[in-house]
């Protein structure tokens, strides 16, 4: 790449990781994994580009021209702007969103874990119950205070729940306008 086509990688890295392939395959894995767009520089040697189907990865040969590099990454970035990944619940009670994670208490993770399953849309206060706790006789005095302690760990992953009056919650991306739903 020459001097203009660098000065581009550097204007766009922070929004777009920008890797040599095939050489560093492994961060493509990487980053596909956690929803974050990914420029993938090819060698001039290399027979074909990989298959993707994600709108977060696209491709150029080298030698590229500056204005060819320049449209690549600002559509990239364009695109992880509109993308919104689901957000995910791991194995060790993670709750992941655009590549961050916080933890969750048993009882947060089984809160979330409803919430996820019909993200965007209202869930009832008596489903949280039913799911939030085993035992009988949970109040929705506990849910709120539940919900406000989930709520504060949600918030830094660019996450909200939302209380709607009479119906229940619903979790969204606080980032994105959406259309709540009501079951």
């Amino acid at each position: 790449m020459d001097g203009e086509a660098l000065l581009l990688v550097a204007e766009f890295s922070r929004d777009v990781a920008v890797l040599q392939w095939p050489q560093q395959d492994d961060e493509r894995v990487a980053l596909d994994r956690l929803g974050l767009p990914r420029l993938l520089v090819l060698d001039p040697a290399a027979d074909s580009p990989p298959f993707s189907p994600s709108c977060l990865e696209d491709w150029v040969r080298l030698p590229v021209t500056a204005g060819d590099l320049r449209v690549r990454l600002m559509t990239l970035a364009q695109r992880s702007k509109a993308h919104v990944t689901a957000p995910r619940i791991d194995p060790l009670g993670r709750l992941w969103h655009r590549g961050a994670f916080t933890r969750l208490s048993p009882t947060e993770e089984r809160l979330a874990g409803v919430l996820l399953e019909r993200f965007g849309e209202v869930v009832a206060d008596d489903d949280l119950l039913d799911v939030g706790w085993a035992e009988d006789g949970a109040t929705r005095a506990a849910l709120r205070i539940r919900l406000t302690r989930l709520r504060r760990h949600v918030r830094p992953l660019g996450l909200e729940i939302k209380s709607r009056r009479g119906a229940g919650h619903v979790m969204d991306d606080a980032h994105v306008e959406t259309a709540v739903s009501v079951r």
